[in-house]
């Protein structure tokens, strides 16, 4: 069955509960804002007869009876849990873990896990920040430009060339040995607020 994974109408808070309701994890992995209430679309309906079929099968274990609360304050009984029988969409509660477990077993994607893709996708993670530095943080980057040249014993002619061999070694192409020098002048060109020890 092709499922969504998109998840782009699901609210991020939802992502950070360690419990959810069935009816709150139906709407999730269906695409649909929890809050919204009914189960009036037929993906909805159709993921409600599933989790009520694999919980009677003990292929989903819930985990208690949700009392009240909202948010992460939510109030969960620890000590109740309603006989598979008397199932409810409203009361009954899953650990995240499990739902997880549970989609990856029936092959059906999931946000935690699209999520988590997103995070590791290399496109998105080296995406560099594209607003201009302040002068605070260029001169917290020229400071420990500064310090790693004295630890490095840089001297004060002659150290663009290496750095820039250095750099393509591991693969960066630039800058150039003028905009290293420049920079390496306006680190070498700070004043410090004490005396060095």
């Amino acid at each position: 069955m092709d499922y969504s994974n998109d998840f782009s109408a699901i609210s991020r808070d939802w992502l950070h509960h360690s419990g959810l309701t069935l009816r709150e994890a139906a709407h999730i992995l269906c695409n649909r804002e929890p809050k919204v209430l009914g189960w009036a679309t037929d993906d909805v309906r159709a993921l409600r007869s599933l989790i009520e079929q694999d919980v009677h099968a003990g292929k989903l274990k819930t985990l208690a009876i949700y009392v009240g609360g909202l948010g992460n304050e939510r109030q969960i009984d620890q000590t109740a849990l309603l006989p598979d029988d008397q199932l409810s969409f409203e009361r009954s509660t899953v650990e995240v873990k499990e739902l997880q477990r549970w989609c990856e077993q029936i092959d059906r994607p999931h946000p935690w896990q699209v999520a988590q893709q997103k995070d590791s996708s290399p496109e998105l993670s080296s995406v560099p920040d594209e607003r201009p530095l302040d002068p605070r943080e260029r001169t917290s980057l020229l400071r420990i430009i500064r310090a790693l040249g004295v630890m490095a014993n840089l001297k004060a002619r002659g150290a663009a060339t290496p750095i820039v061999r250095q750099l393509q070694e591991l693969g960066f192409d630039g800058p150039h040995e003028a905009t290293i020098r420049q920079v390496l002048d306006q680190a070498r060109g700070l004043e410090a607020e004490k005396k060095p020890q």
